[in-house]
């Protein structure tokens, strides 16, 4: 996501160059800028600044509005709120579908009381605490995992807590 989006930032950026070098080229070769130029420069530039603009305080908007899961075997759970279960881990392996893990993660993605019913919204920030209990997990299964949420989520944090009895100290603070 974040490659997608620095290469939007790029073309934001170079389109409205591309029309100001255009009209200095103008310039340059009448010594004077017509008006149709002018105003298809003005045009693009406020287009792209505003799109820029959009684009940097909806990511900040969902950084201020994270939301913190907990992953465990075969259960997803939003803190303070939802559980979703699947059947991704087995007795000794924390991870051993990576289909099931996608689709608990899609079901957690597009739950109602974040989507209300809408055909489309906007991607999280998540938070994500992985708690594999006496199971452990693997590399390669962290690897997965964050792969899995990468798809999902913007700005994602994941933290592998080795605690088996799944309470975190800051569980129950007050998130502002």
């Amino acid at each position: 996501m974040k490659e997608i989006q620095g290469k939007l930032v790029g073309t934001l950026i170079a389109a409205p160059l591309v029309f100001i070098v255009w009209c200095c080229l103008s310039f340059l070769w009448r010594g004077y800028v017509p008006d149709k130029i002018l105003w298809l420069v003005t045009l693009v530039t406020a287009s792209c600044m505003s799109i820029f603009v959009w684009l940097v305080l909806s990511n900040r908007k969902a950084v201020r509005n994270r939301v913190y899961l907990n992953v465990k075997p075969n259960v997803i759970e939003i803190e303070g709120a939802e559980h979703f279960s699947g059947e991704f881990s087995s007795d000794s392996r924390f991870l051993i579908s990576t289909d099931a893990f996608q689709k608990t993660l899609v079901a957690v993605v597009l739950r109602k009381s974040y989507t209300r019913g809408r055909f489309m919204s906007a991607r999280e920030a998540a938070y994500v605490r992985i708690w594999p209990g006496n199971i452990g997990i693997t590399d390669l299964e962290i690897g997965a995992i964050y792969k899995a949420l990468d798809e999902e989520f913007i700005e994602l944090e994941v933290e592998v807590v080795g605690d088996t009895d799944g309470h975190h100290p800051h569980a129950t603070a007050v998130k502002a």
